[in-house]
């Protein structure tokens, strides 16, 4: 009987994601209402142009999949593409993944940061993230092992998903049983806001904010996040950027040099299984050859867990390009990975928020050129 009840419930919640068609998401407080108060700087598919901030960004009643909804920043320097949520045709409707601020590009004095890094693209697939792609609890999100299958767990910057399985793995495709609602605010093309909150009947809830916005004077992006606590139950979660980084659109070989601020160690097993790709010296690594289809992975040990080991600076020497990814708050463990379309430093920060509290914390993209 527990078995069917579980099933009837997981209909349910089906039929439910199924009427969510669109995310209520507003910029300067308008709303699109349908096709016929479209500007003429739409075109026939509902797309908003990506130029500036406008009010027609994510809540389109037509749009489409092929070009979805997205957001320019630009500061003389930088030129910045954003993916902006939307659950009918945004760039990424999985649910591993935060929905907002997705970076599709970064273009800076001829050169680009971040691209594709999955052909093709399955809007749908929980690992189809792209450029900084940030996840909540990538081990074991709020609520998980507390419900029963069939019933609802949180997963911060997405929305209450279905357990469907006894342990939790990030890329299972868990049922959507209800989207979390964004709100976005923007001003010209200097910065957006992505707002999410979401509340339990259990007591469980927060409000998350997270804006992007470019430096003026340097050519810098900050992503800064606010998580509260709007509940009555205390929020423990861990939190990173997958940090899919590509250089000039360059496959990952050698050409590839990641410099910590710390020195690297790792276990006696990660390093045999980086042999012959990747090379480990002091506080560098270095890609040693074109990865094809090999994959690396490595936990760095013994941290000290300060501020001061949130960073990394990645190198393309073939086109002398950087990226500089530093945080600000203290690892509670550091991570990497990559392939052949991607370099991933992976910071990991823990946070525990008590009802009506909240914690702040920032991250920094730094790119240069000429780095030879």
């Amino acid at each position: 009987m527990a078995y069917f009840m579980g099933k009837k419930r997981v209909f349910g919640y089906f039929l439910i994601a199924l009427s969510l068609t669109s995310i209520n998401a507003t910029c300067e407080k308008t709303r699109t209402q349908d096709r016929a108060e479209m500007s003429d700087s739409e075109n026939a598919t509902g797309h908003t142009p990506p130029s500036q901030c406008n009010s027609r960004l994510t809540n389109i009643a037509f749009c489409d999949s092929m070009d979805p909804p997205r957001i320019i920043l630009e500061n003389g320097m930088l030129r910045v593409t954003i993916y902006t949520p939307n659950s009918r045709c945004g760039y990424y409707r999985g649910t591993r993944f935060d929905w907002s601020g997705m970076i599709a590009k970064v273009e800076y004095n001829g050169h680009s940061f971040f691209s594709e890094w999955k052909t093709p693209h399955d809007p749908s697939d929980p690992g189809h993230g792209i450029g900084p792609a940030e996840e909540f609890d990538m081990e074991t999100p709020p609520l998980f092992s507390a419900v029963d299958s069939g019933d609802t767990f949180v997963k911060i910057g997405v929305g209450k998903l279905i357990k469907t399985t006894n342990k939790y793995f990030m890329n299972t495709s868990y049922p959507v049983a209800e989207q979390g609602l964004w709100q976005i605010r923007c001003e010209g093309n200097k910065w957006i806001e992505f707002k999410q909150d979401l509340t339990m009947a259990s007591g469980w809830g927060y409000s998350y904010i997270k804006q992007i916005y470019l430096s003026q004077d340097t050519p810098a992006v900050t992503i800064s996040h606010t998580l509260h606590n709007i509940g009555n139950r205390k929020i423990t979660t861990e939190h990173y950027s997958h940090n899919f980084i590509t250089i000039d659109e360059y496959p990952v070989d050698s050409m590839y040099r990641c410099r910590f601020p710390f020195v690297l160690k790792v276990s006696e097993k990660i390093q045999r299984k980086m042999e012959g790709y990747a090379v480990i010296s002091d506080s560098v690594l270095n890609i040693t050859g074109n990865l094809g289809g090999k994959a690396l992975w490595a936990e760095f040990e013994d941290l000290a867990h300060v501020p001061e080991e949130n960073q990394c600076i990645v190198t393309n020497r073939l086109s002398g390009a950087s990226i500089t990814v530093e945080g600000t708050k203290p690892p509670s463990k550091y991570n990497f990975y990559a392939e052949k379309t991607a370099v991933c430093p992976e910071p990991f920060v823990k946070f525990s928020v008590s009802p009506d509290e909240s914690v702040h914390w920032e991250t920094r993209l730094t790119f240069k050129t000429n780095e030879l």
